[in-house]
Parts: C-alpha cells; sequence; structure tokens
C-alpha cells in the first residue's frame, strides 16, 4: 500500500525547499578538517561539536563570536580567538555552504517557470543569511524566504514553517516540502503539507515520478 502522504487529491501549487545539502552540496570534508585544525580538535570530533550547538546559532541565540569561541574552547579551555581566526572561521564557513547544486537551481527554474509558487526554509545564521542576500543571485528564484536567525524559530519547530505559509499564500495542503532531515519533513507533514526527505537527485526525481509530478529535475547520476 502506498504511504498516506501519496494518497493526495489536491493539486500541489507551491515548492518549499530546505537550503543545505538539498539546494547546496554537503559540508566540504577538506573545510571541515581545516577549521578542527585551526581549533586544535580532531576532525570527527570537530564534526560532532560544530552541530551540537548549531540549532542554537541558526536561530540566533549565539552570536557567532560566541559560537565560535565555545567550539574553540571544546578543544582547549580557556582558548580566545584572536580576531582574524574568527574571521576566517566565518569566512570559511559561508564559504562552504556557498556550492549550490546547479540541477536543483535548475529545477527551481523551471519549476517557477510552470507557474508554481516557491519558497525558501532554511535554518541560517546571520552570516550565511547576509551573504546570501547580498552576493546569492539564486534567492531571486523564490517568492518568499524564511531564515530562523530572522524569525528567531528553527525546524522543526511548527511555528517557523506556519510562517512560511503565510509568506506564501498556499495552503498547507497545496505545498510540497523538501528538506534533507526526516523530522523536518515530519512536521511538515503534520502541518499537511506533501514532504519529501531528500537524499539525492535522481531519488527527488523518483519520489516526484510517483506522485505524478508536472515538472521533473534533470535525470543523470550521483
Amino acid at each position: 500500500m502506498s504511504p498516506l502522504h501519496l494518497l493526495r487529491n489536491t493539486p500541489i501549487t507551491a515548492v518549499l525547499f530546505d537550503y543545505g545539502q538539498v539546494l547546496s552540496f554537503p559540508a566540504s570534508a577538506e573545510v571541515f578538517a581545516r577549521m578542527a585544525r585551526l581549533l586544535g580538535h580532531a576532525p570527527d570530533a570537530f564534526a560532532l561539536a560544530y552541530y551540537e550547538r548549531r540549532l542554537a546559532y541558526d536561530r540566533g541565540d549565539l552570536s557567532a563570536e560566541a559560537y565560535w569561541t565555545d567550539l574553540a574552547r571544546r578543544a582547549r579551555p580557556g582558548s580566545v580567538l584572536a580576531s582574524e581566526q574568527l574571521a576566517m572561521l566565518r569566512r570559511w564557513d559561508i564559504d562552504m555552504w556557498n556550492q549550490t547544486e546547479p540541477r536543483m537551481l535548475g529545477w527551481l527554474t523551471e519549476l517557477r517557470a510552470a507557474g508554481f509558487r516557491t519558497g525558501l526554509l532554511s535554518n541560517m545564521p546571520e552570516d550565511l543569511i547576509v551573504h546570501f542576500r547580498a552576493e546569492g543571485a539564486w534567492i531571486q528564484l523564490f517568492d518568499h524566504l524564511t531564515f530562523s536567525q530572522e524569525v528567531g524559530l528553527i525546524k522543526p519547530e511548527p511555528e517557523i514553517y506556519r510562517h512560511s505559509l503565510r509568506g506564501l499564500g498556499n495552503a498547507a495542503e497545496n505545498v510540497l516540502f523538501i528538506d534533507d532531515r526526516e523530522e523536518n519533513v515530519a512536521t511538515a507533514r503534520e502541518l499537511g503539507m506533501d514532504g519529501i526527505c531528500f537524499r539525492s537527485t535522481p531519488g527527488l526525481r523518483a519520489e516526484l515520478v510517483l506522485r505524478a509530478f508536472s515538472v521533473l529535475p534533470a535525470s543523470g547520476g550521483d
């Protein structure tokens, strides 16, 4: 039997996207290793520490200085980051997440041409938001943007999804939500949206074919 979220009679008129690891490539292991060396972490330990308080940083509970200083002190208690070290870490973090996936942006362009409304719902800290608003031409492809730090909420908190739906102007049952984390997709479904947990562009295409979706991302292996 098909999953319940595939048994839908309402048309999809809007697509709501996550950013990281959906519209962008995964975080670079090389950049992670560079950050770890600067802070004195073993690479594996750094990756765990990086994400442990990331949601608080994305929501705006922590400043950039507080977030990166906390990471430094986890490796070396009492550490104080020099201003140039902090600046490098913040720059590397932007660079690491500034690698967009061309096939996904191509699909986004085709969705808009076909008349779908498009939205972005992303857990993202201020540094990345400021950069993308200034330099990310791709954000012009969206009808509405919801960034966690700007609204003081994070996925999977239901209210941040409601904020996105209000901005899009679409009823939940007419929205498809795409995110790489199952817990984030689960909240979207609880609110009445259809949801796909993103693993790869070909995998997304296969999910859309099951739904007889009218506009598909370009085929091709990863």
